[in-house]
């Protein structure tokens, strides 16, 4: 299990904790993420039939970067609790970024301080290859929170390929 923390800049009151399962297979990645706290106090809208859309880090949205072992490529993918998805490619930090072909499965659920997003990412990914975690976190008092496996920087930011440091063929 992967725990995500908060940025120093961005501390959140109503979760305790923000938890990471992953799985990876031929068949893809499986993410498995545990929201833990005040639900009541998050951002999380009603779960619609999933779709892609562009956007969702406007809001409450659970992430994933991938990045190969050469070169400066990598992919993003975004989760929406509402079950909408998105996934980029990007050539560069920032640059060159366009939708991916991608298939994603997102499945949710709720229970008392507890929501859970499942997202299977149907690809071939390198066991080498290097994973960043990340989620933002809208309460719905307005503030933003920006969650991460680390954050290397004085900033939140996400696309900073020092944050992605857990390699897909590590327990």
């Amino acid at each position: 299990m992967l725990t995500l923390v908060p940025h120093p800049e961005t501390p959140c009151d109503a979760l305790d904790a923000i938890e990471v399962d992953l799985q990876s297979s031929r068949s893809g990645l499986r993410l498995h993420y545990y929201l833990r706290g005040d639900l009541d106090r998050i951002v999380i809208p009603a779960p619609k039939p999933s779709q892609r859309r562009h956007e969702l880090w406007k809001s409450t949205c659970l992430e994933a970067f991938v990045k190969g072992d050469s070169g400066p490529a990598y992919c993003e993918f975004n989760f929406a609790p509402d079950r909408a998805w998105a996934a980029y490619a990007f050539k560069d930090r920032r640059e060159g970024m366009h939708d991916t072909p991608a298939r994603v499965e997102i499945h949710i659920g709720r229970h008392p301080g507890l929501f859970e997003l499942t997202a299977h990412l149907q690809a071939d990914f390198s066991p080498d290859a290097r994973l960043g975690l990340s989620a933002v976190i809208e309460e719905r008092d307005g503030r933003i929170s920006y969650w991460a496996l680390c954050h290397p920087s004085d900033r939140p930011d996400f696309h900073d390929p020092a944050g992605f440091v857990h390699r897909l063929g590590t327990p």
